[in-house]
Protein backbone atom coordinates (compact mmCIF):
# COMPACT_ATOMS: atom_id res chain seq x y z
CA UNK A 1 0.00 0.00 0.00
CA UNK A 2 2.68 2.22 0.22
CA UNK A 3 2.58 4.55 -2.78
CA UNK A 4 -1.12 4.02 -3.27
CA UNK A 5 -3.34 7.14 -2.89
CA UNK A 6 -6.18 6.16 -0.58
CA UNK A 7 -9.00 8.58 -1.80
CA UNK A 8 -7.69 7.71 -5.50
CA UNK A 9 -6.91 3.68 -4.93
CA UNK A 10 -4.34 4.63 -7.46
CA UNK A 11 -0.54 4.73 -7.61
CA UNK A 12 1.20 7.68 -6.65
CA UNK A 13 4.47 8.66 -6.84
CA UNK A 14 4.05 12.27 -5.05
CA UNK A 15 3.37 9.92 -1.57
CA UNK A 16 6.70 8.37 -1.91
CA UNK A 17 8.60 11.94 -3.06
CA UNK A 18 6.81 14.58 -0.82
CA UNK A 19 4.72 12.47 1.86
CA UNK A 20 1.47 14.18 0.25
CA UNK A 21 -1.11 12.48 -2.12
CA UNK A 22 -1.50 14.54 -5.57
CA UNK A 23 -4.91 14.62 -4.74
CA UNK A 24 -4.09 15.86 -1.55
CA UNK A 25 -1.57 18.84 -2.83
CA UNK A 26 -4.03 19.87 -5.45
CA UNK A 27 -6.60 20.62 -2.66
CA UNK A 28 -4.35 22.20 -0.54
CA UNK A 29 -3.21 24.27 -3.69
CA UNK A 30 -7.09 24.84 -4.47
CA UNK A 31 -7.71 26.28 -0.76
CA UNK A 32 -4.36 28.75 -0.89
CA UNK A 33 -6.03 30.14 -4.20
CA UNK A 34 -9.13 30.62 -2.25
CA UNK A 35 -7.68 31.99 0.94
CA UNK A 36 -5.25 34.58 -1.00
CA UNK A 37 -8.63 36.05 -3.34
CA UNK A 38 -10.72 36.85 -0.25
CA UNK A 39 -7.51 38.15 1.30
CA UNK A 40 -7.46 40.32 -1.85
CA UNK A 41 -10.65 41.06 -1.46
CA UNK A 42 -10.59 41.77 2.23
CA UNK A 43 -7.61 44.44 1.32
CA UNK A 44 -5.49 42.00 3.31
CA UNK A 45 -7.00 41.32 6.18
CA UNK A 46 -7.70 37.85 7.86
CA UNK A 47 -10.17 35.72 5.98
CA UNK A 48 -13.49 34.47 7.64
CA UNK A 49 -13.29 30.85 7.68
CA UNK A 50 -17.14 30.45 7.40
CA UNK A 51 -16.37 32.43 3.99
CA UNK A 52 -13.86 29.66 2.78
CA UNK A 53 -16.33 27.11 3.49
CA UNK A 54 -18.65 29.07 0.88
CA UNK A 55 -15.80 29.35 -1.80
CA UNK A 56 -14.47 25.73 -1.09
CA UNK A 57 -18.31 24.40 -1.72
CA UNK A 58 -17.81 25.20 -5.70
CA UNK A 59 -14.69 23.41 -5.54
CA UNK A 60 -16.22 19.85 -4.45
CA UNK A 61 -15.03 20.72 -0.66
CA UNK A 62 -16.95 20.06 2.39
CA UNK A 63 -16.07 21.61 5.55
CA UNK A 64 -14.55 18.44 6.78
CA UNK A 65 -11.58 18.74 4.60
CA UNK A 66 -11.43 22.11 4.20
CA UNK A 67 -11.29 22.21 8.26
CA UNK A 68 -8.61 19.18 7.85
CA UNK A 69 -6.78 21.14 5.15
CA UNK A 70 -6.42 24.40 7.56
CA UNK A 71 -4.91 22.11 10.66
CA UNK A 72 -2.33 21.21 8.14
CA UNK A 73 -1.43 24.29 6.90
CA UNK A 74 -1.31 25.73 10.46
CA UNK A 75 1.02 22.90 11.41
CA UNK A 76 3.19 23.70 8.53
CA UNK A 77 3.30 27.20 8.90
CA UNK A 78 1.72 28.61 6.04
CA UNK A 79 -1.08 30.48 7.75
CA UNK A 80 -1.86 31.40 11.36
CA UNK A 81 -5.10 32.14 13.09
CA UNK A 82 -5.25 35.73 14.31
CA UNK A 83 -8.18 35.51 15.80
CA UNK A 84 -10.92 32.08 16.45
CA UNK A 85 -12.64 31.74 12.91
CA UNK A 86 -10.14 33.67 10.95
CA UNK A 87 -6.99 32.53 9.36
CA UNK A 88 -4.14 34.55 7.32
CA UNK A 89 -1.27 33.64 5.20
CA UNK A 90 1.69 34.30 6.66
CA UNK A 91 3.88 36.10 3.95
CA UNK A 92 7.77 36.66 3.86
Amino acid sequence: SVGIDVETGKIDIDIIMTGKPRSTQEKVATLINIITKLEEFNNGKPVKIDDIYREGENYGMDRTTIDKLINMLIKSGELYQPKPGYVKRVTL
